[in-house]
C-alpha cells in the first residue's frame, strides 16, 4: 500500500544523501504500476534521483545509458 512505497522512499532517499544524481528506472507495462512509480517519484522528492517509467527495457536501457542485457529485473 501507500505506507511501503512511502517507506521506500524514505530509504531511498536517506540512501543518496550525497550530490551525486542517479536515475531509477522502473518497468511498467501497465496504468496502475505506472501510477505507483509516479507516486513514488512524488514522495521521493529528490532533485538528486531521477524517476522515470518505461514500457520496454529496450528504452530503460537508453535512458540509462546502459545495455539492456545489463539491466536486473
Amino acid at each position: 500500500g501507500l505506507g511501503a512505497v512511502e517507506a521506500i522512499a524514505a530509504r531511498r532517499r536517506a540512501f543518496n544523501p550525497n550530490r551525486v544524481r542517479v536515475k531509477s528506472a522502473f518497468l511498467a507495462s501497465n496504468a496502475l504500476t505506472r501510477a505507483v512509480v509516479e507516486l513514488y517519484r512524488e514522495l521521493l522528492k529528490s532533485p538528486r534521483i531521477q524517476v522515470r517509467a518505461f514500457r520496454s527495457a529496450k528504452d530503460a536501457a537508453a535512458w540509462l545509458a546502459v545495455k539492456p542485457k545489463t539491466l536486473a529485473f
